[in-house]
């Protein structure tokens, strides 16, 4: 790891781990503090501290890892999408604030009952981005139902570290954020992308297609909101990703004899999306189970 940049600093010291970012003020609001208020704004630098929480420095990738993998039964799930959906970009586009998430939670216990119901045998694990905020909290409210009670791990970064709570919840660290997509994908078996910005879609979603990981589209805003909501804007003449599904929905098509319609059932668009997202990750789950449990 010696030659690899690092968006920040992270180490363990007297039984703790400290982070240190520069210019990352939203971080604040998440129990960071700025230890130099007297430097220039973009060369503040703001640390959090952690007690609590089981953390893996980024040369602990494998020690991370077997947290997950210990068993042929195993199969990771995973979820990315918006971190953050302000309370106006939400009313630009007519969304009830808290439905992204709750519709996040929906899917992916309908994921896990259905996974359930069809491989009593499988061991499901979690994996998220961590981050106490959107799809990771949705994927943290999924794992800490006492009906669901699945092992979790977190991956970051040292600079999206500063947006973790110090909790009980094992966390990998990777040195920056093309390399904690990489190491996020890899862990994972299947791969739901609600939504998103940048990072989803040129990294997680890159990641996805290198190292063979499948990954399901969905783009609960659009189902979410009757308004349109753009894949990119251009904003000073500068592009930016608004939604990483709707971009892929706009402009990549294929055809596929696998390819499993959305029939509506009854009228209603949840019942059908939840069918379709099943049928796709009751599949790539059998494909992973140990022969004696791929129909029990």
């Amino acid at each position: 790891m010696e030659d690899v940049i690092y968006d920040g600093k992270v180490w363990k010291e007297n039984g703790k781990v400290i982070v240190e970012v520069v210019n990352e003020p939203y971080s604040l609001d998440y129990g960071a503090e700025c230890i130099n208020l007297e430097a220039p704004e973009d060369e503040r630098i703001y640390r959090k501290v952690f007690t609590r929480k089981q953390i893996f420095l980024p040369d602990e990738y494998q020690q991370a890892m077997n947290v997950l993998r210990s068993n042929p039964a195993d199969f990771v799930l995973s979820m990315n999408g918006f971190s953050r959906l302000t309370k106006e970009w939400l009313e630009k586009y007519g969304i009830r604030e808290g439905a992204y998430e709750q519709a996040c939670i929906a899917i992916m216990k309908n994921m896990i009952d259905r996974l359930r119901d069809e491989f009593p045998g499988a061991r499901l694990h979690l994996t998220y981005g961590a981050s106490d905020m959107g799809v990771d909290w949705a994927i943290e409210e999924v794992a800490g139902d006492p009906k669901y009670n699945l092992d979790l791990l977190g991956f970051s970064c040292p600079r999206y570290m500063l947006y973790v709570k110090d909790d009980h919840i094992p966390v990998y660290v990777s040195p920056n954020s093309d390399l904690y997509a990489d190491y996020y994908i890899k862990s994972l078996d299947f791969l739901v992308s609600t939504g998103g910005r940048d990072q989803a879609l040129k990294h997680d979603i890159m990641a996805a297609c290198i190292f063979q990981r499948r990954i399901h589209f969905v783009n609960v805003l659009s189902l979410l909101s009757d308004n349109n909501i753009p894949a990119v804007i251009i904003e000073n003449g500068e592009t930016k990703i608004e939604n990483a599904p709707a971009a892929f929905e706009t402009n990549i098509s294929s055809s596929n004899i696998n390819d499993i319609p959305i029939v509506v059932i009854n009228g209603d668009k949840w019942s059908a999306l939840f069918e379709n997202i099943a049928a796709y990750v009751i599949g790539a789950c059998r494909k992973k189970m140990p022969v004696d449990k791929m129909f029990s």
